[in-house]
């Protein structure tokens, strides 16, 4: 009973003082009077929120159920890491149009604004985290694609074979190589279905 007391005594205390050290709040004001935007940033992501983000990044430059290699669109990036910062940073509401968001990410200082309150090193690690995620999917859609190119290829080999070679001929090599014995090399492969007992490499 009076260690469960002692931990939920440091645990109040290890909270103050991660409450007290936090970052606090910033509003950004934009325009006069009732034209007046207040946009609060918020200088600290929790760690669920930053995985939350290099997600969103990552799957925003990978189109078409992220299949293929063609699939990346690095033209993209750029507008997702603008985008995501403000989405997570702060409380506003960017335009869900494409060309609207874009405005408002290029040509207000709403973004450079929030980076100055939030730092540049907090944000760049977000964007190598979701880069070097880019990178790692990018080479798995690469050898995934080249893995398809090579089982097609084969597939068109065993079509063309299968086309040209009589179905009994392609039962008896079937059989033949089933009766070779376990760990057979392939030269004993090659005797076997050549009829000889002995190949010279």
């Amino acid at each position: 009973m009076k260690n469960t007391k002692n931990v939920n005594n440091k645990t109040a205390q290890i909270k103050a003082i991660i409450e007290k050290s936090a970052p606090k709040v910033t509003e950004l004001k934009y325009g006069e009077g009732d034209k007046e935007l207040t946009v609060k940033v918020y200088p600290v992501l929790p760690f669920m929120k930053r995985t939350e983000m290099v997600r969103e990044i990552v799957d925003g430059v990978f189109m078409d159920e992220k299949n293929t290699v063609n699939t990346y669109v690095p033209e993209f990036l750029t507008l997702l890491q603008k985008y995501t910062v403000i989405k997570y940073f702060t409380d506003l509401q960017l335009p869900t149009k494409l060309d609207d968001m874009w405005l408002v990410l290029n040509y207000t200082s709403i973004y450079e604004d929030v980076i100055k309150i939030v730092g540049k090193f907090e944000v760049k690690d977000i964007f190598d985290a979701a880069n070097k995620a880019i990178d790692t999917y990018r080479q798995y859609l690469v050898s995934k694609t080249d893995m398809n190119s090579l089982m097609d290829k084969i597939g068109g080999v065993l079509k063309d074979f299968e086309g040209r070679i009589p179905q009994e001929d392609i039962t008896a090599i079937t059989s033949k190589i089933k009766d070779m014995p376990q760990g057979a090399s392939l030269q004993d492969i090659i005797g076997g279905l050549l009829g000889k007992k002995d190949v010279q490499g």
